[in-house]
């Protein structure tokens, strides 16, 4: 059976391509280009109707290099931009907005006569466009499955390096990752599930283990942990003074790094290097030990392990420069009370990997006995339980969309198509139960009724994913927390919804969650139950 985000995506893309043939942008007007009411111009398709492919949208209308704008709108006050009473562009594209059109035309005929070759590789030469539009426009006209459906370079590299690919260019890892994909899957739901970090191929990536250490200064004596703690992030002060080396972070380049912190007068440079090396390729899903000490103590081996942690992406990063403690990678901490004495050598360093089985079961004996399977699980437990470790709140009854960041205890970025369900679906049940609280966010439960004429409590939980299956096991233990703390009503029902509509598969998976579940619960589509 076809994938629901693949059926849609199909149409979408077909419709394009029948919309904008290549015959059609060569014999495109600039009108047609860029409207501000024609939502059937190139670009209108290329960052809007086509937006269920992949997303381009969140920068700014010049990335089309020339725009309609507002009648009487200002030009920017910038030597690079040029513009008239109608569109604006980019100076060196051309003295006239139709002189510019035919310019960017041609850039585009050139990107879809390179794509429908294949060449991906001669694409990302150019210097067309920014990058995520010359490779969106790449992905509409080139062969279906012969790239991923990401359209943002760093996005699509920091995909690859936590699955520990090694390319040499982005056209390279396009290609890398199209062939990952498994037969009986569309490249679209298959790229949507990397974007999302739900793929299966995460779960392949070894996971490995380290030992940091929490101590400053000249003789490791000043202890770093609570700030670490406070923070949520590891973190090392080996190399020059307040120099950021995200640009390092999964390089694994070591001649590159050396010669780096040479220019900058690394002090310690050698062992400065090694550690730098270790750390900056510590990936998403590693587990991490805190050490506050690793010296030999009375003559014999010692040891002092006093946290847990696994790394995670955070906004987007995994690495972050930070003033006071400098290279840091951002965690979710299992365990920060800990006080595991070991008689164990080698460790001295302060960042070292522990490869050596017999070590690490000791090292992190108190974390699952070092059983993957368990790790999985605790890291899923510890880290449900701090997302949601947040002050009550009032709910609201409106939503308006507008993407960004949630407020908690923890940076949340949100979903733009989490925030247009949860808007749309809040109205909806207004309408439907006027006689009932109905509110958004109250505790942070995304939508919550509770009736006037009873104790029954209605809780529903938004994913944005593709699949009913993925939202159901992304919601479930939020729902259950949600649940926890509800004890004292009369009744509750729980209520995932998501995008797109069951597949028998879901609904088989569907059934066996409400046979176990002691609670009534249901899913729902967004599109097929709300959507009327």
């Amino acid at each position: 059976m076809i994938h629901p985000h693949d059926q849609l995506c199909e149409t979408v893309h077909s419709e394009f391509l029948r919309r904008w043939p290549i015959e059609a942008v060569r014999n495109m007007t600039l009108e047609e280009y860029s409207s501000l009411k024609n939502n059937d111009s190139f670009t209108g398709w290329l960052e809007h109707r086509s937006k269920d492919i992949g997303i381009i949208s969140g920068s700014y209308a010049l990335m089309f290099e020339i725009f309609a704008h507002s009648p009487g709108k200002q030009l920017p006050k910038k030597n690079n931009l040029a513009g008239d009473d109608r569109y604006t562009w980019y100076r060196r594209q051309g003295e006239n907005s139709e002189e510019a059109f035919q310019a960017v035309k041609a850039k585009i005929l050139r990107i879809i006569e390179m794509a429908m070759q294949n060449d991906l590789e001669g694409i990302e030469r150019l210097e067309h466009f920014t990058p995520k539009v010359r490779w969106k426009i790449a992905f509409l006209y080139a062969p279906i499955g012969s790239m991923a459906a990401i359209f943002v370079p760093e996005r699509l590299h920091s995909i690859g390096r936590e699955l520990g690919l090694h390319f040499s260019s982005t056209a390279d890892l396009h290609r890398q990752l199209a062939a990952k994909k498994p037969a009986g899957q569309g490249i679209y739901s298959f790229s949507a599930d990397l974007w999302h970090r739900i793929s299966p191929l995460f779960e392949m990536v070894p996971r490995k283990y380290y030992i940091i250490g929490t101590k400053y200064g000249a003789h490791a004596t000043e202890s770093r942990a609570a700030e670490m703690y406070e923070k949520d992030v590891v973190a090392t002060d080996f190399g020059p003074v307040g120099v950021s080396l995200e640009s390092f972070y999964l390089d694994g380049d070591k001649d590159s790094l050396h010669q780096f912190l040479e220019e900058k007068e690394c002090p310690k440079l050698d062992t400065a290097l090694q550690a730098l090396l270790t750390f900056l390729n510590i990936r998403v899903g590693d587990i991490v030990a805190l050490k506050d000490s690793g010296f030999p103590k009375g003559g014999k081996a010692y040891l002092r392990v006093i946290g847990y942690a696994v790394v995670v992406e955070r906004d987007g990063r995994v690495y972050h420069f930070d003033e006071s403690l400098g290279h840091c990678l951002h965690v979710e901490y299992l365990d920060s009370d800990l006080d595991l004495e070991l008689e164990q050598g080698g460790f001295s360093t302060t960042v070292s990997p522990v490869n050596n089985a017999k070590a690490r079961e000791q090292i992190f004996s108190l974390l699952a006995h070092t059983d993957d399977t368990q790790i999985v699980a605790a890291i899923e437990r510890e880290a449900e339980k701090q997302v949601r470790r947040r002050m009550q709140r009032k709910g609201v009854s409106k939503v308006v969309p507008k993407g960004g960041n949630r407020a908690g205890s923890k940076p949340c970025v949100i979903n733009p198509m989490h925030q247009v369900i949860q808007s749309g679906l809040l109205a909806f049940l207004q309408q439907q139960h006027p006689d009932a609280t109905v509110y958004a966010e109250e505790n942070f439960i995304d939508i919550s009724i509770r009736r006037n004429d009873s104790d029954m409590v209605e809780l529903y939980e938004i994913k944005p994913y593709y699949s009913a299956r993925d939202c159901i096991r992304a919601a479930l233990g939020q729902l259950m927390d949600y649940a926890h703390r509800e004890e004292q009503v009369g009744g509750l029902k729980l209520i995932v919804v998501g995008p797109t509509p069951a597949t028998n598969a879901d609904r088989a998976y569907i059934a066996f969650v409400q046979e176990h579940l002691k609670l009534p619960f249901e899913y729902k589509s967004w599109r097929a139950d709300f959507m009327l």
